[in-house]
């Protein structure tokens, strides 16, 4: 499991691959926000909720300034233009998430999950296609498509044994 603190900028990404490259067999990676962008996203929707849209925005730019700057380093050619995009969806997602939270003056825990999301889910395609292009085979997978929790939005517990059968199923098409 890489953390932030293991993925605060690209030279640390790519200690990260390179520990990844090192390893031999299948492996799975889990990979967390860069370092600083979980406190950013929060900052940012508490900004939204309190009406002070510059500050949100600003958190929108910082959150998409970070990864761009990671992307520029890590990543070249087609490559490259894919995890911009990726970036500019999250970004864009992010933004949309703010203005509503602005707009209802809700910021409940189903919908910051969401937007912490974006950091986790960023990382790992920065991550996938930086081991990619460091010649280790990787492909980003996201919990959502296997982990089950108890549901309580804002401190969730994975059921393990819910969750079992579909890590297995969709991690082991990978590793085969």
């Amino acid at each position: 499991k890489f953390g932030g603190a293991s993925l605060a900028d690209a030279s640390a990404v790519r200690r990260a691959v390179d520990l990844g490259r090192r390893r031999r067999g299948p492996l799975v990676v889990v990979v967390s926000a860069m370092a600083g962008v979980t406190v950013s996203l929060l900052d940012g929707a508490r900004a939204a909720l309190r009406g002070e849209t510059t500050l949100a925005e600003q958190a929108v730019e910082a959150f998409a300034k970070k990864h761009h700057a990671a992307v520029e380093t890590l990543l070249r050619g087609a490559e490259r233009r894919r995890l911009h995009a990726v970036v500019d969806a999250a970004t864009t997602e992010y933004r949309d998430l703010l203005r509503a939270v602005a707009t209802l003056k809700d910021l409940a825990p189903r919908t910051s999950d969401l937007l912490v999301s974006r950091g986790e889910r960023t990382a790992t395609a920065l991550v996938a296609a930086a081991l990619n292009a460091a010649s280790q085979r990787a492909s980003a997978v996201d919990a959502l498509a296997f982990v089950v929790t108890d549901g309580q939005h804002g401190s969730a517990t994975p059921d393990i044994a819910a969750t079992r059968p579909g890590a297995r199923r969709t991690l082991l098409a990978f590793v085969r």
